[in-house]
Order: C-alpha cells, then structure tokens, then sequence
C-alpha cells in the first residue's frame, strides 16, 4: 500500500482532508483497518482523528480516505498525517506533511454545517449597546439639568 497524496476538500460537502491511499498489488486488502491523525506541523496535539475498521480495497485500486473536520473550517497552514493501516497480516504507516491554502476560504463557503464565529456580531452589538446607553444617559442628565435651571 502507498500514501499518494494528502489535500484539504469537501466529502460530502462536509470539510475534510483526503489521504489517497493506493492498493500496488493484485489482491484484495480484506478486513482493512485505517487510522489517521490530523497534527498541525510543529506540535503534538491530535486536531483531527477519523478510525475505519472492516473495509476492504480492490486489487490494483486506490480511493480517498476522509479525514472528518468535525465541522471546524479548514484553516490555512502547514499540517502532519499520521496514518497506520492494517489488514491483520501486514502493517503500513505513513507521515506525510501537507499544507491547506488559500483555497480553504472558497472550500469552507461551500461546505455545509460548518460552524462559524459570530464573535465580531457580539464585538459590533455589544459597540452599539454602550452608544445607545450613553445616548440615553446624557439625553436624561441633559433634562434633568435644564429642568433644574427652571
């Protein structure tokens, strides 16, 4: 088996990364399990892990194995796959480094569910609360002193 390549995309228009994993032998890999770990470069904290077990791959074949974003936006930067596979007779691991782009913008606009910020909503809202508190104060202290002037 070989890791051919590893680049951020949508799988079912959820946000993801794909290893694409290639079959070199004429044999079916049976009861094939895969596990990948998602690690931004430089660091040890897993981001992303996605474990399949009980697959199977066809002779001569390769196909992208998804790595699930959870619903995170892909962000760009420099990123490590860690990936075992197994199939109980034989064990492959593969670290291949990889960076997601600026094409991760257009990638997060078009995938659904992915959770987004709204934390300029509630900086913008929280701004035009205080204004609207302060104009009200000074409007009631402005009164109040010209009633006093009367």
């Amino acid at each position: 088996m070989k890791l051919l390549n590893v680049k951020a995309g949508l799988d079912n228009y959820r946000t993801s990364v794909s290893a694409v994993l290639q079959n070199t032998q004429p044999v079916i890999l049976d009861n094939l399990s895969v596990d990948a770990k998602v690690y931004k470069k430089g660091e040890k904290e897993v981001l992303h892990e996605t474990t399949k077990s009980k697959m199977k791959m066809a002779p001569n074949s390769n196909f992208p194995y998804a790595i699930d974003w959870e619903n995170q936006p892909l962000e760009p930067g420099d990123y490590v796959l860690k990936l075992n596979a197994s199939n109980g007779e034989q064990d492959w691991n593969f670290t291949k480094e990889f960076k997601i782009g600026d094409n991760a913008k257009d990638l997060n606009k078009k995938a659904v569910d992915v959770e987004k910020s709204y934390l300029w909503w509630w900086i913008i809202g929280g701004a035009i609360a205080a204004i609207l508190l302060f104009l009200i104060l000074w409007i009631i202290l402005r009164r109040k002193k010209k009633d006093n002037e009367d």
